[in-house]
């Protein structure tokens, strides 16, 4: 059986925000690995909403790290 630390390890998802124009991945320890912005985003009449797009994928990844971990630890379980 694999160890919980060894699981978590291995869970990377992405979250997204604005149909993929900011993509937020992080590891299943809740750490940041990476962060994607689609270059659009950068013009001046836009960038302002860039802080609660990033927050929006940000809270998309962490929602699909805690489904994942609650997936592999009921497999784990069984």
């Amino acid at each position: 059986m694999k160890s919980v630390q060894e699981m978590v390890e291995k869970i990377e998802v992405t979250g997204s925000a604005a149909a993929g124009l900011v993509e937020v991945t992080i590891k299943g320890n809740f750490l940041v690995s990476s962060i994607k912005i689609d270059e659009g985003l950068y013009k001046e009449d836009v960038i302002s909403s860039l802080p609660t797009l990033l927050k929006s994928a940000f809270n998309d990844a962490v929602e699909k790290v805690r489904a994942e971990l609650q997936t592999q630890a009921q497999s784990a379980l069984l």
